[in-house]
């Protein structure tokens, strides 16, 4: 995008240059021309300039604003008011310009400690609504992402940014010349979706045992928020999910994030806002697990064989010890790993 813009400034600076030097001095004595006499021979009629009749149509017109003054600023202000009226409604309402590119980002976040493979659903569910919503035909591509970044994939967050298994970033693209209208779409989506995925996410949850009342509620927890998904706006919003983001900082967490939720039920009252939702998680599923000093010291453990351990059970043994194996056939290195099967 900076090529193209750079080379445009050169091609202005280029031009504006050429007719500086060329086609601006020759307008210029043109227009400029003394034709009321000073440069005219002497017993010759000069022939008024442009410039000259311009002022006196000037002069006829301001001498009758002034003798009128009264009904000119009358109908001013009445002009003023109806095209106020008229193109008020039309003015945008968004801190960043809204672009109707034909595309959009869409995130779906289930409650805090969902596992993948139950996002991975809401995600396919999301898609199904969206197309339902849209159209069939309407809908060119549909992809996305869900969960973290693995780690042996070398990906900056600032460009793909998910914290933890229940994320799930969608993008979608409609046809080219389709009728249907992104902000229209998205407003729509945003009654739509909290029903349809929200239904089918409370049915899924008591199917596999969780209590009725827990699995209305964590339906309610789920979260869809629209952000920048063209170039235009992602460069104009300079990479940020939403035109406002609040930072809460301090050094007790609980405390920290009791404000912080504090925060965000005053937000929700405020109506223009939309897609409220938080980047960070501060309730994600734990496991304490506590060491017994003596016990652990007469058995010659320590407290980072106990965590190295942890890691390898919970994980995978590759953040603890590297191990490689190379093939002789091809020259190519594999890294070897234990990890224990996630449950399913």
């Amino acid at each position: 995008m900076f090529i193209p813009l750079s080379l445009a400034v050169g091609a202005s600076m280029v031009t504006s240059y050429l007719l500086s030097s060329t086609l601006v001095p020759v307008l210029s004595v043109w227009l400029l021309k003394d034709r009321t006499g000073g440069n005219g021979h002497e017993g010759h009629a000069s022939k008024p300039g442009f410039f000259s009749k311009v002022q006196d149509r000037f002069e006829k017109a301001l001498t009758w604003v002034v003798a009128h003054r009264k009904v000119v600023v009358s109908l001013y202000l009445l002009a003023t008011v109806g095209f106020v009226a008229l193109v008020a409604p039309r003015l945008g309402r968004e801190l960043f310009p809204r672009v109707d590119a034909g595309q959009f980002q869409l995130r779906a976040r289930p409650p805090q400690g969902t596992k993948f493979e139950l996002t991975r659903q809401v995600a396919e569910k999301t898609f199904d609504a969206i197309t339902e919503a849209a159209g069939k035909d309407n809908v060119e591509i549909t992809m996305g992402y869900v969960g973290s970044t693995p780690p042996q994939f070398v990906i900056n967050s600032a460009y793909l940014w998910s914290r933890g298994p229940e994320d799930a970033m969608l993008r979608i693209g409609l046809k080219s010349g389709s009728t249907v209208g992104i902000f229209e779409l998205q407003e729509k989506l945003r009654e739509i979706l909290p029903k349809k995925v929200g239904s089918w996410f409370r049915e899924e949850l008591v199917r596999l045992g969780v209590p009725e009342d827990q699995a209305e509620q964590r339906s309610k927890e789920i979260v869809f928020a629209f952000e920048p998904g063209d170039l235009i706006s992602s460069t104009m919003s300079l990479g940020s999910p939403a035109p406002i983001e609040v930072v809460v900082s301090g050094r007790d967490l609980t405390q920290t994030g009791a404000f912080m939720e504090k925060i965000r039920e005053e937000l929700d009252k405020i109506e223009p806002l939309r897609d409220i939702q938080l980047q960070q998680t501060l309730h994600y599923p734990t496991v304490q697990v506590s060491i017994d000093r003596q016990r652990a010291g007469l058995s010659g453990v320590t407290a980072r064989d106990v965590g190295n351990s942890l890691i390898a059970a919970t994980y995978s043994s590759r953040y603890t010890t590297r191990n490689f194996w190379r093939d002789d056939s091809s020259g190519i290195s594999y890294q070897v790993q234990v990890q224990v099967p996630a449950p399913r």
